[in-house]
């Protein structure tokens, strides 16, 4: 490695040019090399070391994910959304919704939020997608900005993944 090509052309220069070092200079190299070989004793001790932990993890790591049960928040349904019935499915309407313009709705993207948030874990859903030309699921902030153009992507506090047909855009 580097260090001991350093070190092994060290040496020969001390045995080719038999020069008078400063003590500090030979203070200073004496504590590089004794870290170093330090250094080079705690890397090995984890590169042992590291298969038996990852075997570890894996083994208590869950080996699946229950599916989280959503529900969508109508208050926040963009206006040409419909929900279903149960208010775990949504499409898009033939027409325009006449709903209140509350704060909680968006009104220039179509996005819905579930009426249950989560601060931390980890969450999964199975999500079905239909035939239409778009779609896109994820997960928001509750502070995201609801009114006007919003910023999809996770400095704007959406993180999502969709789908198109050539041609189409994500709403």
């Amino acid at each position: 490695n580097n260090v001991e090509l350093f070190h092994s052309r060290y040496e020969k220069r001390q045995l080719q040019q038999p020069v008078d070092n400063p003590p500090e200079l030979e203070e200073t190299l004496g504590a590089f090399f004794l870290q170093t070989a330090a250094l080079q004793e705690t890397l090995q001790n984890f590169k042992e070391s590291l298969p038996s932990a990852l075997e570890k993890a894996k083994k208590s790591a869950p080996t699946s994910y229950g599916t989280a049960t959503l529900t969508l928040d109508p208050d926040t349904a963009h206006p040409w959304l419909v929900l279903s019935e149960g208010r775990k499915r949504v499409r898009w309407g033939d027409t325009e919704q006449d709903l209140p313009d509350n704060p909680e709705r968006f009104d220039h993207y179509a996005c819905v939020l579930g009426c249950k948030g989560f601060n931390w874990g980890k969450h999964c859903w199975e999500v079905e997608v239909g035939e239409g030309q778009r779609w896109a699921v994820g997960v928001a902030r509750e502070s995201v900005r609801r009114k006007g153009g919003i910023s999809r992507s996770p400095e704007g506090g959406i993180w999502a993944v969709g789908g198109s047909v050539p041609g189409s855009h994500l709403p």
